[in-house]
């Protein structure tokens, strides 16, 4: 705690010059590892294969002999003049010396701590908070290994980790058969995990992607139920390896299942400028894809290695997500659907035929007049789309959800 303490107080002092850093953070051996991007050679930070820790290269790009010896003087005593390279960093800053590179500072106390099985996971706390403090302020970098210790932190911090597998966001999963799970929204976050997702978040933001693998710190993230931390990754599209088809469609139902989970009815709304944004973007992309040629394109082709069995594509994924998209905003999802899939009514319809609840509330959204009254052209356009047998439909659904409705 002393150290930290120490090195927080020359990291924040005010009239404190650092070197500007060139490394990157990589995790070659097991350990911490910083290297230099641009001539390749390896920082005083890194731990190597048989424990000893490398010497850190000049700052200045001097020679490092050279530079001792000047630091040591003709007679060894370490009283001589500063070298030209010194010299001229003190003109930068008023006759100070910029001092050393706090990524070699970090890097030296990461490979004295994290390899160290006797730390207490207090002290392992503190270095991690430490850590974090300086990642957000854009001053070091780290491995993935520590940037993920200090997300899983946060995570637990959260108060809502459990170890049983459950979390916050169990009650609106689906299970393999895609039947809906019971329609309770998970318990708001605690004062803890609202600073911890937060807190993530900013991390997120600070970080570059190549800093963490997103696979990993995901299911951490979503089982602590800090659903827009999670949404972020889901999000995200640079920086990470190309994902199948079936990694797409994974990460695009999870980030529907982020909004739906979310404790503010502002934000969860916020999922169909989201879903309307992606689908446009796939299909964009696709080529603009008819029922001629749709197969050959992402938009709906199934992908045959996904790993569920669904070979599911990202059309069928969303149809599979509109009884939760309905029962939040009815006349949002119509809207949605008229302006994406008005050609595939039929389609849908049968995909809702499993959840007829919400089967119901979407065409009594259209038949009602609720969607007339508050988007009259897309009324117009769904009313048209609707036949005999859909209304005959309604009326036996009505029969069963409101039979009173069915004789006024």
């Amino acid at each position: 705690g002393a150290t930290l303490d120490a090195l927080s107080s020359a990291f924040d002092a005010p009239d404190a010059r650092f070197a500007s850093s060139t490394y990157e953070a990589g995790d070659a051996v097991g350990r911490v590892v910083e290297v230099d991007a641009d001539a390749g050679s390896v920082a005083g930070s890194v731990a190597t294969r048989g424990g000893a820790a490398a010497p850190p290269p000049p700052l200045d790009g001097a020679d490092s002999k050279d530079d001792a010896a000047s630091a040591e003087g003709p007679d060894g005593r370490g009283d001589a003049a500063p070298s030209d390279g010194g010299r001229q960093r003190g003109k930068e800053f008023g006759d100070r010396e910029l001092c050393p590179d706090r990524q070699l500072f970090v890097g030296v106390l990461s490979s004295i701590i994290m390899p160290d099985a006797l730390i207490r996971p207090g002290q392992l706390g503190a270095f991690h908070d430490f850590i974090a403090k300086y990642l957000l302020a854009g001053a070091v970098r780290a491995p993935p290994d520590l940037t993920h210790a200090i997300i899983f932190r946060m995570c637990g911090l959260a108060g809502q980790t459990k170890t049983d597998g459950g979390s916050r966001g169990r009650a609106r999963r689906t299970g393999g058969n895609h039947k809906p799970a019971a329609n309770v929204l998970p318990p708001p976050l605690s004062r803890e995990g609202r600073a911890a997702q937060s807190a993530i978040l900013d991390l997120l933001k600070a970080i570059p992607s190549n800093s963490y693998d997103r696979d990993e710190i995901l299911p951490v993230v979503e089982r602590a139920g800090l659903f827009r931390a999670a949404l972020v990754l889901h999000k995200a599209r640079g920086g990470f390896s190309v994902p199948s088809r079936a990694e797409q469609v994974r990460h695009f139902v999870r980030a529907i299942e982020c909004y739906l989970d979310d404790e503010e009815d502002n934000f969860r709304k916020e999922v169909f400028p989201y879903v309307r944004a992606e689908c446009s973007h796939a299909m964009v992309t696709s080529g603009g894809a008819t029922t001629k040629d749709e197969d050959d394109h992402g938009w709906n082709q199934t992908d045959d290695h996904d790993d569920n069995g669904d070979g599911e594509n990202l059309k069928s994924a969303l149809w599979r997500k509109l009884p939760g998209l309905i029962e939040l905003d009815a006349i949002a999802t119509v809207q949605l659907v008229a302006e994406l899939f008005v050609s595939e009514f039929d389609t849908i319809l049968r995909s809702l035929a499993q959840n007829e609840k919400r089967q119901f509330e979407f065409l009594r959204t259209i038949i009602s007049g609720n969607l007339t009254d508050a988007d009259p052209m897309t009324g117009q356009v769904m009313n048209t789309a609707l036949r005999i047998d859909h209304h005959q439909l309604y009326l036996n659904l009505m029969a069963k959800f409101t039979p009173e409705a069915v004789y006024h």
